[in-house]
């Protein structure tokens, strides 16, 4: 999740929702959505994929 590539030490279960999803992309395209070579690639695919999270969803992030 988001949350844990940006070092979070405080996150909700919307860490489990993510994960569910990413599961349930790769399960159904034999891949990772976001296969990145380290933690920073894997965001920047992140990133490209659903766009960069303003100040409110950062401060969600990490409650």
């Amino acid at each position: 999740a988001p949350e844990l590539l940006l070092g979070c030490t405080e996150y909700t279960t919307a860490v489990d929702i993510w994960s569910a999803g990413c599961c349930i992309a790769e399960f159904l395209n034999g891949y990772p959505i976001f296969r990145g070579v380290d933690s920073s690639d894997q965001m920047y695919r992140i990133i490209q994929i659903v766009g960069i999270p303003n100040r409110d969803e950062l401060r969600e992030m990490n409650p």
